[in-house]
């Protein structure tokens, strides 16, 4: 297999932190903005994983987990203002022979002031455009789960995401179904040139 990343520039990461931050700039008021135990749960990742994907055109990607970076803070940046703590958790990647060596955003979950969490599937990918949108965990609990069958394997917790079309040039690839497992993570994403990329493992 050939790794279609491995020899390609990177496209500018231009929603590296607005994608992360989108689900706490609405949020102003103090209550309990710890994550708990269970909303902790959604993130199915420990730093050392690796993940590989494969495309219907028989690219690789591989992706380690760095780190999952859990902080409080008593400054929302992302809404300029002075607007109560928050508590967010996001997970980083690097890629494993891939187009660079710089930390990417895979997943973010946060907790707002009013005690109100969000969940946001960053999934940051050069060259792609991935215009995340966060749920609430209450949203994610109403989402219809289904069944799966990802390169021979069967997952019986999948949540489908359809991810709002980017505003900027429609030539650039980008995400238009993404495919989340409860208990695994990412196993399967599509995109707008038809590329399908699945969780190998």
């Amino acid at each position: 297999m050939t790794n279609i990343l491995s020899n390609s520039s990177q496209f500018p990461k231009m929603f590296h932190y607005l994608v992360v931050g989108f689900g706490l700039i609405i949020f102003t008021s103090c209550a309990n903005y710890s994550l708990s135990s269970e909303e902790l749960k959604w993130n199915p990742y420990n730093v050392g994983d690796v993940l590989v994907f494969v495309d219907n055109k028989g690219a690789m990607m591989n992706l380690k987990i760095t780190s999952l970076d859990r902080n409080v803070s008593k400054i929302n940046p992302y809404a300029g203002n002075f607007s109560g703590k928050y508590e967010q958790l996001i997970v980083n990647y690097l890629f494993i022979n891939g187009p660079d060596r710089e930390l990417h955003t895979l997943l973010a979950i946060g907790k707002d002031p009013k005690g109100r969490g969000f969940f946001n599937p960053t999934l940051e990918i050069p060259r792609i455009i991935h215009q995340s949108d966060p749920f609430s965990f209450d949203e994610l609990q109403r989402k219809a789960k289904t069944q799966l069958t990802v390169r021979g394997k069967t997952y019986i917790d999948v949540l489908l995401f359809n991810p709002t079309t980017p505003s900027e040039t429609l030539a650039i690839p980008h995400i238009t179904k993404l495919y989340w497992s409860i208990s695994k993570g990412y196993v399967k994403f599509a995109l707008s040139n038809n590329t399908i990329w699945e969780l190998q493992s």
